[in-house]
């Protein structure tokens, strides 16, 4: 048994965003791989003395929209979204056992059994458990010791169908 006392701050909400967008490792590096030839691609079209073409702006715009998006609009939405969601702002304390995820806060109690998460995901800030594709868990791991963080690895690994990679 693991007993856990969490404080979710909006770091750490921003950093689960990244973490749930993040696509599965090979699927990863694909999209590293394009981003990189589209970045080269604009780099060369624009060392050119010649004119841009219809494709040069669609290529600019894409890279342009992309940055946005990571740069600004995520922060922007993760930001509003945590201020918006009063229950991250209660401080649970609970117990992660062989039965599941028990939580209890000043504004009541929950019980998830194993049985209610599909998968979790893991960076070296946090861990995400997915009740659902779109609905994720968040625990920062400053809430862990070493020895209990190893513990819930060990927990999810035996309980939880899938770990995304």
């Amino acid at each position: 048994m693991i007993e856990i006392r969490q404080k979710i701050k909006l770091k750490d909400y921003l950093a689960a965003q990244y973490l749930h967008l993040r696509p599965p490792r090979p699927l990863k590096w694909l999209g590293i791989v394009m981003i990189l030839i589209l970045f080269a691609l604009l780099a060369y079209k624009l060392s050119l003395p010649s004119e841009l073409e219809k494709e040069d702006y669609f290529v600019t715009a894409l890279v342009i929209w992309t940055l946005a998006y990571f740069i600004a609009y995520l922060p922007y939405r993760a930001s509003k979204t945590f201020k918006q969601n009063k229950l991250l702002h209660h401080e649970p304390e609970g117990k992660i056992d062989e039965l599941g995820l028990h939580f209890s806060s000043d504004i009541g109690d929950s019980n998830i059994p194993w049985d209610h998460i599909l998968k979790w995901k893991e960076n070296n800030k946090l861990i995400l458990l997915y009740p659902s594709d779109a609905q994720f868990i968040l625990f920062p791991k400053t809430i862990f010791t070493e020895t209990s963080l190893n513990e819930v690895r060990i927990l999810l690994d035996e309980k939880v169908k899938k770990k995304v990679r």
